[in-house]
Parts: C-alpha cells; structure tokens; sequence
C-alpha cells in the first residue's frame, strides 16, 4: 500500500466514526475515482498520483480519455477570448475524426468546455498528463501524437481569423502554440 493509500485509509477511518453515512458516500466516490485512475495508468503507463487524480478531478474517465487529444484545441479555442463559430465547427470535426459520436459523454464535456471556459488548472492537468504519457511512447509515437496534437491546435487557431490567411493567428494562440509545443517536446 502506497504512502498516499495509507493516508487515505487513516482519514476515512476518522471520517467513518465522525459521519457514517458521508463517509460511506465519500468512500464509494474516493474508490471509483482510484479505480479510474488505476484504469488510466494500466492505459497510458502514467504513474504520478498527483497527475492521475488532477486528471479525474476534471472529469476524465477512461471513457473520455480520447478528450485529452482535444483539450488543447478547447484551449486554442479560448485563447482569443471567445469561441467563434468556425474554432468550434473545427473541434468538432476533430471529433468526429476520432470517432467521438455527439451523443457520447466526451463530445458532451467538451460542449460544456466550449459553451463555458474551464479553469486554467484544465490546462495545468492536460500538461502534467502529457508529461508522464509522451514518456511512455515510442519514438515514433510521440512524433505521431505531437504532431496530431500541434496540427490541431494550428487548425483551430486559423480557423476563425485573418485575411487571405494574413494574421489569422492572434497573439493569445501564438503564446498557447509555444506552451503547448514547451509541454510536448
């Protein structure tokens, strides 16, 4: 049992005597979460407590684990401001590109991602995932999932603006563009 394990046991325990029926509760919901996380690593070989349980703590479950391919182009999609019309359209072609059906919990998150901007820990989370996750890939993976990635990003950063492709990337997307391309190398 893992040091962090043992902590959680130790504080159910009080929680348990103090409230028994919130711990129950609180029990069951700590036990799905580590079972999301346990699935996520088994998938992508992340082993960081922290990075598994940030990522769960955002909504993402091995069912949406395909999401994590698009939070960056949610995040472009922000860093003008506002969403336009043609970054979503763009996304969601993304999406379908993937598979991802628009009656599937990820399509759904990433609606709500869309309609409401998420937090800037989204992007803190999405980073140290692909920080563990690109270690565990080939190199011909990486190379694969980077360019998927910044292509995306590119993509949606050029699909609402500028003229005849001139300035059609603002300054918010070009700063993102070189965090996300810091995160990936």
């Amino acid at each position: 049992m893992s040091k962090l394990q043992d902590r959680g046991k130790a504080l159910e325990d009080k929680f348990f005597l103090e409230q028994e029926s919130k711990a129950l509760s609180a029990l069951r919901e700590q036990i799905k979460n580590k079972e999301i996380q346990e699935a996520i690593s088994e998938h992508t070989g992340i082993s960081d407590e922290a990075v598994l349980a940030a990522i769960v703590q955002h909504g993402i479950s091995i069912e949406s684990f395909i999401a994590i391919r698009i939070i960056p182009l949610v995040l472009m999609s922000w860093a003008s401001g506002s969403v336009e019309s043609e970054e979503r359209a763009t996304i969601h072609s993304h999406m379908f590109k993937h598979g991802i059906k628009e009656d599937s919990p990820v399509h759904t998150m990433v609606d709500q991602w869309l309609s409401a901007k998420p937090d800037p820990s989204l992007e803190e989370s999405w980073s140290g995932f692909v920080r563990e996750y690109k270690a565990t890939l080939s190199a011909e993976e990486k190379s694969a999932f980077v360019n998927e990635i910044l292509g995306g990003a590119d993509d949606v950063a050029s699909a609402a603006g500028g003229f005849l492709g001139f300035g059609s990337v603002c300054d918010g997307e070009e700063v993102l563009l070189n965090r996300l391309r810091s995160v990936l190398q």
